[in-house]
């Protein structure tokens, strides 16, 4: 079990297939509706693992590609660069600029984090007694206590929850009715209740690791918007139309007095409003709108899952590098003649099982060489034994 240079590349090709495969089926309504969201959110897991995990196993089959796969992994082997005395090669530097860039991502991340955090937790102390009341009501109907602030921040322009640890609804400051706070205050705690910012937390730390690869912003957006489906239907599960209508209402309300800015930036958070309004609030409401009709396709769903983790197995069995011709240099014989791979006619094989390489001119050069052999039979020459 290790990991290379080739099972790395492999884990970023199988995973980047699977995410633009998730992505294109997360686009088709009808497909969430029959398999679910957390069907999906599963299958992005997949996707976070098989990245996370580049092993090359014990049983692995090699794939040999030739000419441009081959090439492109020589250039990158062979120029070497002289870097405060020592020489790397393109491969290295590639790996020293990853690193180096992800390392300063993360820690902007966290630093970033921290600061907004702190910069937001200063209106703690802004309270209001007639949102306290209702999320007491929403904690008593939640199956879950959990320890949760809420309170009353005038620099965004709609709710949002923040922290990990220590959590927290924010409310824009405005008026809300008892309702509009009723639904507010339950699609922001069932996200705690879900522990959908720590999946948040992890795939913006995900993100800054694997920084160069276009399709993990495509997985950090459709996570984003997938928890938000997820919780905009646990909200509304089992509730009568009416109540689906007071619940759209209340998030046009919040768009309608906080849409036109711009929402902050808080990656790792929760927030009832979409940062970019584009599709992603028509598609929460045609979801709302229509329900999830997962349960009735839960075999579906089963082999959906059951294929989707054969696959991610059946990916650790191959690996795909380049295939070269060995070079002359590898038929030297150490301890005889330099052999040239033109000169050979057909290998001798002598009664005692050892071997000579006859050339055009009818010389027998001894093959003493193991390593040497092992390439030239490799090669299917034609095969000559002594007595025949």
């Amino acid at each position: 079990m290790s990991v290379s240079v080739f099972s790395f590349w492999m884990a970023m090709l199988c995973s980047t297939v699977l995410i633009l495969l998730v992505h294109l089926l997360r686009k088709k309504p009808g497909f969430i509706r029959s398999f679910g969201v957390s069907t999906l959110l599963f299958l992005y897991f997949l996707c976070f693992f098989r990245m996370a995990v580049p092993l090359e196993l014990p049983f692995v089959q090699v794939i040999g590609l030739e000419k441009g796969y081959a090439a492109l992994f020589e250039l990158a082997r062979a120029g070497e660069v002289a870097l405060q005395g020592f020489q790397l090669n393109l491969l290295e530097l590639l790996f020293i600029l990853w690193v180096g860039v992800a390392v300063c991502r993360f820690l902007y991340f966290v630093g970033r984090y921290l600061w907004e955090k702190r910069k937001l937790e200063r209106f703690q102390h802004n309270r209001s007694p007639l949102a306290e009341q209702v999320f007491a009501r929403v904690q008593e109907e939640s199956s879950k206590h959990l320890q949760v602030r809420v309170f009353v921040c005038p620099d965004i322009p709609g709710p949002m929850g923040i922290g990990i640890r220590k959590k927290g609804i924010l409310l824009p400051h405005r008026d809300y009715t008892e309702e509009e706070l009723y639904y507010v205050l339950q699609h922001e705690y069932t996200h705690f209740v879900h522990r959908d910012l720590t999946v948040r937390f992890l795939t913006c730390v995900f993100v800054c690791v694997f920084w160069w690869n276009p399709a993990v912003y495509l997985l950090n957006r459709d996570v984003e918007q997938m928890l938000e489906i997820k919780c905009d239907l646990a909200v509304t599960d089992g509730r009568s139309k009416s109540e689906r209508i007071a619940y759209l209402t209340a998030i046009l309300s919040a768009l309608r007095d906080g849409g036109e800015e711009k929402n902050p930036a808080f990656s790792a958070g929760t927030h009832l409003l979409p940062r970019r309004m584009d599709n992603a609030l028509l598609e929460r409401f045609h979801m709302i709108t229509r329900g999830e009709n997962a349960k009735r396709a839960s075999w579906h769903r089963l082999a959906l899952l059951t294929v989707s983790v054969a696959l991610l197995f059946a990916s650790y069995l191959f690996v795909i590098q380049p295939k070269y011709d060995p070079p002359v240099a590898d038929y030297y014989s150490r301890d005889s003649a330099e052999i040239e791979i033109t000169d050979v006619s057909y290998l001798f094989k002598y009664e005692d099982g050892s071997y000579a390489a006859v050339l055009s001119d009818g010389q027998f050069i001894p093959v003493n060489d193991e390593y040497v052999l092992e390439l030239m039979l490799s090669q299917d020459y034609i095969i000559k034994e002594e007595g025949e």
